[in-house]
């Protein structure tokens, strides 16, 4: 904790001067604390008497309860399959497909590690079959290919929050479907995360529903869950620039107020 302080020398020799028309325990009017300060410490039930600020910098803690089961293989020791790491306020919910470099760290971990930073209380959810094409997609699935999905308890998980952010990938064909799928049985508003450029339309195509007011509302909407926000050029697996890290955050703070 620090405390900003006026001119000390100034301020004592003018405290006894003004004992007259003003009380010592007074606390400062906004137009002394917009004065140009200096920094000292001090104890904090005297800072109004001796012409201090109070102020709080430093970094907030937050809690995290993380991992379902231990990690295993080559990178594994950060994220696994169904790791689900929850925050104290179920606010934000982020999905990552897998727990491939491609997805953990870069750049799931550098977009919660950017919402924490902002005081935002996120989640992480590491899909147990978030990679490779949905089963309900056009062509289906290559034989022998993995197939995604999501399971209940996913969908009870994702349900406790606000807002989800789902960062998917670089094929629309195939993240529109994804996003169909894990939207379909979760009445929960989404921000799309994705490197394609993509549109609401293109979500639309598929069913998926829109945020309110939209007009490019799908005809025949397939899911609960509806999508209020993109951001497209992310690359999976390298490091996210400022500039999205920071769209990121300000459309999250747009919309959370407002769900």
């Amino acid at each position: 904790m620090i405390y900003e302080k006026q001119n000390i020398q100034k301020n004592e020799m003018s405290h006894n001067q003004n004992t007259q028309n003003e009380d010592a325990n007074t606390p400062l009017t906004n137009d002394l604390l917009a004065k140009e300060p200096k920094f000292s410490y001090c104890n904090r039930k005297n800072a109004h008497r001796v012409g201090y600020r109070y102020l709080k910098i430093g970094r907030q803690t937050q809690i995290i309860d993380c991992r379902q089961t231990a990690g295993l293989g080559l990178g594994g020791g950060l994220a696994q399959r169904a790791t689900f790491a929850e925050a104290a306020e179920p606010d934000i919910i982020v999905l990552s497909m897998g727990p491939s470099p491609r997805h953990i760290t870069k750049p799931v971990c550098e977009i919660t590690y950017g919402l924490r930073e902002a005081g935002l209380q996120v989640s992480v959810l590491v899909m147990r079959a978030g990679i490779g094409p949905t089963e309900d997609m056009p062509g289906g699935a290559m034989p022998g290919a993995g197939v995604s999905g999501i399971s209940p308890d996913e969908e009870a998980q994702i349900a406790r929050h606000r807002l989800a952010i789902i960062h998917l990938g670089n094929v629309p064909g195939h993240f529109v479907y994804k996003a169909r799928r894990f939207l379909k049985n979760v009445a929960i508003p989404a921000i799309i995360v994705c490197q394609a450029p993509v549109g609401f339309e293109d979500f639309a195509k598929v069913g998926i529903r829109l945020r309110p007011n939209h007009p490019n509302q799908p005809r025949n909407p397939q899911t609960k869950g509806y999508i209020i926000d993109i951001v497209t050029g992310v690359i999976r697996g390298q490091t996210v620039p400022q500039y999205q890290i920071e769209e990121i955050i300000e459309k999250v703070k747009y919309w959370l107020p407002k769900l």
